[in-house]
């Protein structure tokens, strides 16, 4: 499924409608990691706008640790926002 097709499915999962939402996401291709991050705006309107921010590459089996602060980093800004 391509990636503006999950967003916008996350977009509308999201109980609180705001007008500018932020999506985290990741993808593996084998042991190598690459983060995103989008912001989707608009959604309702006919053009919706995403933007998108995309990590580096991380190896896992060399940069485990880093990952899972990744992780844990995106875990709680997400749980931060859903308890405003």
């Amino acid at each position: 499924m391509p990636v503006w097709t999950r967003h916008t499915q996350a977009h509308f999962q999201n109980e609180i409608a705001l007008p500018i939402q932020t999506v985290f996401g990741c993808y593996t291709i084998a042991d190598t990691w690459k983060f995103l991050r989008a912001e989707v705006e608009a959604i309702e309107q006919e053009r919706p706008i995403m933007r998108v921010e995309y990590s580096r590459e991380y190896v896992g089996r060399l940069e485990s640790e880093t990952i899972f602060k990744i992780l844990k980093g995106i875990v709680g800004l997400k749980t931060e926002g859903n308890s405003q």
